[in-house]
């Protein structure tokens, strides 16, 4: 990488060689201890242009990264800002957006990376980018749990909602109903964000595919506890209650439940869920929560 840096089929290879090579913590730290992280940020940055080099750079450092414990908080801050530029200037670059999502998701638990995230918009630029990008499984689930890992406030929290991350999220559920990894994803953001939801417009929509959710999934109990307790965190107001209710939400809360007797935590959030409901709307069959 270092002898040829203009020679962009050498250091695309070289790319997908490193990513082949970093296949345990002993690799990687080999790969590390020969400046491997620099020489490969050097080459995403001199060849910012050729997506080719940008995907297989991206999935590289997706690999690199996978133990962010060797790497030094220099390190870090290094690989999070060449991702963001990168995905600023690729929004259409499927393949850069879905490594380069990836590769913040294995930073998250660095509060300097979520800041760097938010930063100038970067919110936003996530759920264009998805709304770019709606067939792209990876991009849904990776993007929306970018979002989750820095819904830390409630500014940013309304900041997703706001700039549409909500219906980005419906939208996702609604294109991959049978993804369980989609499911999960798409449910975890809205239970961390729907509870500062100031917004009614969406609930009708959610409702359906929170429906959908578990007729499609009723024997995957992740999925529903997932998806239960995102419902819980929705903004109890009469409306949203009264149109739980009206959708027969509590009978086929029961009968998911009914379904998977030994899970504790499923029960008590359909347990939950069907109670607020029913304190705002007269609901039949739901004995057997």
């Amino acid at each position: 990488m270092a002898r040829h840096p203009r020679n962009k089929t050498i250091q695309f290879h070289a790319c997908e060689a490193l990513g082949g090579l970093a296949a345990d913590k002993t690799s990687r730290e080999a790969i590390l201890r020969s400046e491997g992280i620099e020489r490969l940020l050097k080459v995403l940055t001199e060849h910012k242009r050729d997506v080719s080099i940008q995907v297989a750079g991206y999935q590289a450092l997706n690999v690199l990264t996978e133990d962010p414990s060797i790497l030094s908080k220099f390190e870090i801050l290094q690989i999070a800002e060449t991702v963001l530029y990168a995905l600023k200037m690729h929004p259409r670059g499927a393949g850069v957006q879905e490594h380069g999502f990836s590769v913040l998701i294995n930073l998250a638990d660095f509060p300097d990376v979520k800041t760097m995230i938010v930063r100038d918009g970067g919110i936003e630029r996530i759920i264009a980018t998805m709304k770019l990008h709606p067939t792209s499984c990876q991009i849904q689930c990776h993007g929306c749990t970018v979002l989750k890992n820095v819904a830390i406030s409630i500014n940013k929290k309304r900041t997703i909602i706001h700039s549409g991350g909500v219906a980005v999220v419906v939208a996702a559920l609604t294109n991959f109903p049978a993804d369980v990894d989609i499911q999960i994803a798409c449910y975890d953001l809205f239970r961390t964000v729907l509870d500062q939801q100031d917004s009614h417009e969406l609930s009708e929509e959610i409702v359906k595919v929170f429906t959908m959710t578990m007729k499609n999934h009723q024997q995957d109990a992740e999925v529903l506890r997932q998806a239960f307790e995102a419902m819980v965190h929705l903004p109890q107001t009469m409306e949203n209650r009264q149109l739980l209710g009206q959708a027969g939400v509590a009978t086929t809360v029961a009968t998911a439940v009914t379904a998977h007797p030994s899970h504790r935590t499923l029960r008590w959030f359909g347990e939950r869920l069907v109670n607020q409901i029913c304190s705002y709307h007269e609901v039949q069959s739901v004995s057997t929560v």
